[in-house]
């Protein structure tokens, strides 16, 4: 499809009312389910569409000329949290992250990275592979707490259009691993999370995590270091060398996406400031 506007007349014709708004010019589809978000992907294949995904917009804000050919899909309605079943609770991709200690105190139950000074939605947590560093307390130095470590489950809107549930006791990935952990960090270039099953801890722990504090995130930075092939126009930086271990992961994301994005209906896309148009080579 050449023109964005055919597609949102027909998704303006297949959703209920007020699915499809505008924001900054931008058209955006607000999911109110998995199976709403799941549609609208699979539609997206059918008419050559692309997509973008976001959640709070805080980390990345679609509102300039390098959206204005994409549909953006906000997770901003999927705002819901279930009473916890023993040490577990599901969480909808557009819930605050810092809302969910406030929600589980009264069950006496606590989630560590819930007390980041993260300002954004469960899902864009999770999409931007949120990590705190945590002081060992004998060695003192310190360590990675990353979110993927409290994500037991996934419910994914896949881009090409199904819904599936990832994680430690369902589907895994195309190359046999945790799909749930390679999700955290995607960038939502790998799916819509709908929701997320979350391990947290008894309240009674929470003196185990003191002084938790918040890693850099960074979007180009992620695609630097996964899709080094993908060059982009950028300011007062320079493109680094990759590790080997670098490499290995890189090769690893591009054959997940590969397989699990034939048409490219996420594409690549750098959103940071410090960045203008992408570049293929």
């Amino acid at each position: 499809m050449t023109d964005p506007r055919e597609f949102e007349k027909i998704v303006r014709e297949r959703f209920p009312e007020g699915r499809l708004t505008s924001q900054k010019g931008i058209a955006t589809f607000h999911p109110e389910s998995g199976p709403e978000a799941a549609d609208l992907i699979r539609l997206a294949n059918q008419k050559g569409q692309k997509l973008f995904i976001t959640g709070f917009g805080n980390n990345i804000d679609p509102h300039d000329k390098r959206f204005a050919s994409l549909v953006v899909i906000r997770s901003d309605r999927l705002n819901y949290i279930k009473e916890p079943e023993r040490l577990k609770v599901v969480v909808g991709s557009g819930f605050p992250l810092r809302e969910i200690n406030k929600y589980l105190k009264s069950f006496e139950l606590y989630l560590p990275l819930g007390d980041l000074p993260y300002v954004g939605s469960v899902g864009g947590a999770l999409a931007v592979g949120l990590t705190a560093d945590r002081d060992d307390d004998e060695s003192g130095a310190a360590t990675a707490l990353p979110i993927s470590r409290f994500t037991l489950a996934l419910k994914v809107a896949t881009p090409t259009g199904e819904l599936k549930t990832y994680g430690t006791t369902y589907e895994k990935d195309p190359s046999g691993e945790n799909f749930a952990r390679a999700l955290t960090p995607s960038w939502g270039l790998f799916g819509f999370i709908e929701s997320a099953t979350l391990r947290v801890i008894p309240l009674s722990a929470r003196e185990e995590y003191p002084n938790l504090r918040q890693r850099e995130v960074s979007h180009s930075a992620f695609l630097h270091t996964t899709f080094p092939k993908a060059k982009f126009s950028i300011i007062a930086d320079k493109e680094k060398a990759q590790s080997k271990k670098e490499a290995d992961f890189s090769s690893y994301m591009a054959k997940i996406r590969a397989k699990l994005d034939p048409n490219e209906i996420f594409p690549i896309v750098n959103a940071s400031p410090a960045f203008s148009k992408l570049k293929k080579t």
